[in-house]
This record gives C-alpha cells, sequence and structure tokens, in this order.
C-alpha cells in the first residue's frame, strides 16, 4: 500500500527422529516512502532444512539438507493518476547438498549409495535473479501498457542412476544386464522480454486489443557423465558442452463486440517470427534455422442467465522447431526437428449457482496435431 506501513514475521523451528533440525523466517514489510505516490515493499522467505539420508561409503550424515533464500522487493510509483511504474526484484537462491533417495538397505535407516563410486556426491543448486519493470498509462479510451524483464538463472545437479534390466545386454557378457551412469549438469542462462500492449477501456460493445512481444535467450551448459556396464566402466568424465541462442518477436491483436445483451463474438490472430541457433561447443559444430506462423483465433459467447455463460472457442497453435543433440545424432537420428502446429476447438459453461456458494465450469477439448514434437 502507498499509504500505510506494516509488516509482520515469524520464525520457524522443527526436529526430527533422525537427521539435522530445521529452521526458517519469513519476513514481509510495507514501506510508504512518499505517501500515496512511492513505497517499498519487501519479502523475505529462508529455510534451513536438516536433512535425514545418510552415505556410509563417503562418511556423509543426513546428506539432503537444503538452504533456500528467496528474497522480494518491489517499488511502486504512483506518478499521477493515469500513469503507474512498477518495479520488481526477486533473488533466489536454493542449494541442497544431495539427494533426496532412499536406495541402500536397510531402507529403514535411511541410507543411500551413489553408483560406479559409492562415495561421489550428489549436490543441486538453483538459483535466478529477476528483474521486472512495467509501466501502465491510462488513456482516456485505451491502456498502454510496458513490461521488461530479465532473468538470470544458474542451475546444476549431480546425480547417479542404475537400471537392471531382465537379461544380459551382450551375450557372454555376465553381469551386463546392469547399467550404470554417474554425471553432473550445469546450465547458465539469461532471458530478456519486453512488451508493449495497448487495451481498450471502459464498458463498451467494442472492445480490442493490440501489442507487440519481443523475447531474446541465451543458454549454455556443460554436461559430464560417466557409464558403467555389469561393473566396467565404458567411458570416464565425458563431456559435453552446448550453447543456444533463441530470438523471437510477436505481434498480436484481438477484437470482440456484444452482438446484444446475451451475445458475443470475438476475433483475434497472432504473426510470430523465430531465429534459433544451437552449437555443440565441443567441436564447434552449428545449426541455426527460421521458423513464423500466422495463427487465427474466433470465438462465440452466449450469456442465458446473469450466471450461466456458455461459449465455444476455435484457435491455431505453433511451436518453433529446433535441434536435437548430438547423441541423437551419433546413435543415427535426425539432427533437427520441424515445428508443431495445432488446432484447438473448445466448447463450455461456466456457471455460479446458489447464491454464488457454488461455482461450476464444465469445458470439453478436442485438439488435432501436426507433427506432434515428443522427448524420446
Amino acid at each position: 500500500r502507498l499509504d500505510q506501513p506494516g509488516g509482520k514475521a515469524e520464525i520457524s523451528t522443527f526436529g526430527q527422529a533422525r537427521g539435522d533440525a530445521s529452521y526458517g523466517a519469513r519476513a514481509v514489510l510495507n514501506v510508504p516512502v512518499v505517501k500515496d505516490i512511492f513505497a517499498l515493499r519487501f519479502v523475505l522467505d529462508y529455510h534451513d532444512w536438516g536433512g535425514w539420508i545418510d552415505q556410509p561409503a563417503a562418511d556423509r550424515k543426513n546428506i539432503n539438507d537444503n538452504i533456500y533464500t528467496d528474497a522480494r522487493m518491489r517499488a511502486l510509483w504512483r506518478i499521477n493518476d493515469r500513469f503507474d511504474i512498477n518495479g520488481t526484484l526477486i533473488v533466489h537462491r536454493n542449494e541442497g547438498g544431495g539427494t533426496n533417495i532412499v536406495n541402500l538397505p536397510p531402507y529403514s535407516e535411511s541410507l543411500v549409495q551413489t553408483f560406479i563410486d559409492p562415495a561421489l556426491e550428489t549436490p543441486y543448486e538453483d538459483d535466478y535473479d529477476h528483474y521486472n519493470l512495467t509501466a501502465t498509462y491510462d488513456f482516456d479510451s485505451a491502456t498502454l501498457v510496458s513490461a521488461t524483464a530479465y532473468t538470470d538463472t544458474w542451475r546444476y545437479r549431480a546425480s547417479s542412476r542404475r537400471f537392471v534390466f531382465a537379461s544380459d545386454l551382450i551375450p557372454d557378457f555376465p553381469g551386463s544386464d546392469v547399467y550404470e551412469a554417474y554425471g553432473s549438469s550445469g546450465t547458465s542462462s539469461n532471458l530478456f522480454t519486453q512488451e508493449l500492449r495497448l487495451v481498450s477501456s471502459g464498458e463498451k460493445a467494442f472492445n480490442w486489443v493490440v501489442g507487440l512481444f519481443y523475447r531474446d535467450e541465451d543458454e549454455s551448459g556443460d554436461d559430464i557423465k560417466t557409464t558403467a556396464l555389469g561393473g566396467m566402466v565404458l567411458g570416464s568424465d565425458i563431456q559435453y558442452s552446448w550453447a543456444t541462442h533463441n530470438e523471437s518477436w510477436a505481434v498480436f491483436g484481438e477484437a470482440s463486440l456484444a452482438l446484444s445483451e446475451r451475445w458475443e463474438i470475438g476475433v483475434g490472430a497472432r504473426y510470430f517470427n523465430e531465429d534459433r541457433f544451437s552449437a555443440d561447443l565441443m567441436d564447434w559444430a552449428g545449426q541455426k534455422a527460421n521458423f513464423d506462423d500466422f495463427s487465427p483465433r474466433a470465438f462465440l459467447a452466449f450469456s442465458a442467465a446473469e450466471n450461466i455463460n456458455f461459449y465455444v472457442n476455435y484457435a491455431q497453435g505453433f511451436r518453433s522447431g529446433g535441434f536435437n543433440g548430438a547423441e541423437v545424432e551419433n546413435a543415427g537420428g535426425p539432427g533437427s526437428y520441424g515445428p508443431e502446429n495445432l488446432n484447438s476447438y473448445e466448447l463450455g459453461t461456466k456457471m455460479t449457482l446458489a447464491d454464488g456458494r457454488l461455482y461450476t465450469e464444465l469445458v470439453l477439448f478436442y485438439s488435432e496435431y501436426k507433427d506432434m514434437q515428443t522427448i524420446g
């Protein structure tokens, strides 16, 4: 709020029969800097969760501990009755010492081991910083919104897996029914988006929205893997490094017209264009492609009563194509894949009954996919 300071805080702790104690703190603070004009809001969420899983081979106890911090600040500047600016900053940190999976008997003792080398660790990190600035200007007949965002992300995870097959994968190789892998993956990305949207204002029979959207994303990563079959190491510390860059923009618009107090019709469309690039940094092999699409939409709505509405909606959808990794190509698969297209049909009703105590929504969907993308 712009006119009233306030806040609250709470602290929590708990223990468990086996493992470390856990602690947490949450706090919210509202600070009106200039009454009715400028205010700040601070939110902090912190947890130190104690682990309870032991890894005997590494002489580590309570490995699945977790420290979570999420700090947020929001600023609201009301320049005048027409013009508002909102700013948001989020600093997020989530780090843990190991897996939450128990795989070593006796399971009641909460024990774990990693495969290939039982002393290897499985930590993880999930960190990001997010910045957002939204400006809103209210004209007499429309509202202009500008939304700018930037996110910087870092993720890391180490994991261990073991698969036991029904029979040996290699004849005359006893034990080849057991496949084991240990690896780590680190990914860094940054994402920038900008949207401009102009929306009609007021209660009118004719309403509309037009807008522009821009997105620019860079991502890179390093994967390291060691594999073994039947206890024999097939490849040790095999590294794969990659980088991608995707840049896209879109223009969109939608208009609706109230034909009467009961009937409303609407149409919309979106044009989308994207440049995609992917490279294997180990041999500097790169691929690039461009995708674009025009997607229309139409709907019809009928109000049978004040709180009973029916509607039918048709829309086309689109998803850009992309590139498969080196592992897929090395296995004889395609190096790239094409776009996915969708025709979507929707028939539904929304009802508020029993004096507002019961809300019901029933929807029937039918979708037609062309060249559906799947992960295999």
